[in-house]
């Protein structure tokens, strides 16, 4: 199975919601060939049915934030394109609280991708310190590891709406686990924020480009429906993931009008 987009995307509550997400993907990706692979919880795994689209892993397992379960599911999301011959263009990872506010173009990812600025983690720079770096250089055999591979610097980025290429997303899952990272961490932090970019930089020398917006500067980092008009990525984050958020109902009304 050919398609152009594989979204990865992992879920842990809320029914309804997830199914408005999904649908919200759907809608404002009709101009392309997707496939929706869903890493979820044993409760929410026994509400979502596959179709064309969605496929759903099988064994459903609980994830924890501020740890590496998240960059895990989205790992396992990749073998199991793989494993079922689902192969893509691009290879976007997703949470369940990110939703579509207009049409995605092949043409504006391809045009981001290739216009990303450059990224250099070959060279030896000064380590970070917010909060998620000092667990992660506890990880010595990791650090270690990535620095005889030649990374020296460490960047954090979002992995939501982060636009992996799918050969370039095939060299990350290589290096993954013939390098053991996973299984060599003794200390946690959000490494789907540090393993994704950092490895997407190693290897294109580009920094990744996102389809999402996730607003920092907000409380709870929740837009407001201006704030969603007035964002030019297509994709945001963080929307409520109950039916009955404001938010979500206009991003539904969207999909329901003429």
């Amino acid at each position: 199975m050919q398609v152009d987009i594989i979204y990865s995307i992992t879920c842990h509550e809320s029914p309804d919601s997830f199914a408005d997400t999904i649908e919200n993907i759907k809608y404002f990706n009709r101009g392309h060939r997707i496939a929706i692979i869903v890493n979820a919880n044993p409760v929410m795994h026994r509400t979502i049915r596959e179709d064309d689209v969605v496929r759903l892993l099988p064994n459903p397992w609980n994830k924890r934030t501020c740890s590496h379960d998240i960059f895990t599911a989205h790992m396992q999301n990749y073998k199991y394109s793989q494993e079922k011959s689902i192969t893509a263009t691009y290879f976007i990872m997703l949470a369940s609280n990110c939703m579509f506010h207009r049409q995605i173009t092949l043409d504006e990812i391809e045009e981001g991708v290739s216009h990303a600025p450059p990224c250099d983690v070959k060279t030896l720079s000064r380590r970070g310190t917010d909060w998620h770096w000092p667990p992660f250089y506890k990880n010595a055999a990791i650090v270690s590891s990535l620095a005889e591979n030649g990374i020296h610097t460490f960047i954090a980025s979002e992995h939501e709406g982060m636009i992996i290429p799918y050969n370039i997303m095939s060299q990350i899952y290589t290096f993954v686990t013939s390098n053991r990272l996973i299984e060599n961490i003794i200390q946690q932090t959000v490494f789907e924020e540090i393993f994704p970019g950092t490895l997407y930089a190693y290897f294109t020398g580009k920094k990744p480009y996102h389809i999402c917006k996730v607003f920092w500067e907000k409380p709870g980092c929740a837009p407001s429906i201006d704030d969603i008009r007035a964002c030019g990525d297509p994709c945001v984050k963080r929307v409520a993931r109950t039916m009955q958020n404001p938010v979500r109902q206009w991003l539904l009304s969207l999909r329901n009008s003429p």
